[in-house]
């Protein structure tokens, strides 16, 4: 095999692990998300697993990765509204809490685990793209300190909601949101 077919075989390999793993974690916990299940998941043994990642931890660190990457494009593509970017802003704020909440256990997993030693590049691709958006709204304090209150706010609905989820506690949770940032755009215009 020439080593570009290699490559690319490999990577469709790893990218069937982390499409494994998500559907683990999708109807299982975390503790079910073992490497022997993901192998079995996709048909191979435990031993070429290996050959990709040398553990659960590394696993789960790409499969947050590539939910960020897929985040961050989802989030260039949700429409911003010249004529009214607060609007567009809190929806965009809304998004991003339903896109944490739908991806609750990957998020939960690696933020109790820690297993980066520094924040992965696509967080901090979304971060910056949250920045610029901010920026667009012309408000009268730092980017920063908008960006941290909005980030808190959407953690604190998301956890909220996921503690114990009901299509009720998901809808209050993004009326909190919504409000929220609301209140405090308008307040900062």
């Amino acid at each position: 095999m020439d080593e570009k077919r290699k490559l690319k075989r490999q990577e469709q390999t790893k990218n069937e692990i982390l499409q494994a793993a998500q559907e683990i974690l999708k109807t299982s916990t975390v503790h079910d998300l073992t490497m022997r299940a993901i192998a079995k998941r996709i048909s191979i043994s435990g031993a070429n697993l290996y050959n990709y990642y040398r553990n659960k931890d590394e696993i789960l660190c790409d499969l947050y990765k590539a939910t960020c990457k897929v985040f961050l494009q989802k989030m260039k593509e949700y429409p911003f509204d010249g004529n009214d970017p607060i609007k567009s802003f809190v929806d965009l704020c809304c998004f991003m809490c339903k896109f944490r909440i739908e991806n609750t256990k990957i998020y939960r997993e690696i933020s109790l685990q820690k297993p980066f030693e520094k924040t992965p590049d696509e967080l901090l691709a979304i971060r910056e793209y949250f920045k610029e958006r901010i920026e667009k709204l012309g408000l009268k304090t730092s980017t920063e300190s908008i960006n941290n209150i909005i980030l808190a706010l959407a953690e604190g609905v998301a956890s909220l909601v996921t503690s114990s989820f009901s299509q009720e506690k998901l809808d209050s949770g993004l009326k909190i949101m919504k409000e929220g940032v609301q209140v405090l755009l308008k307040g900062l215009k």
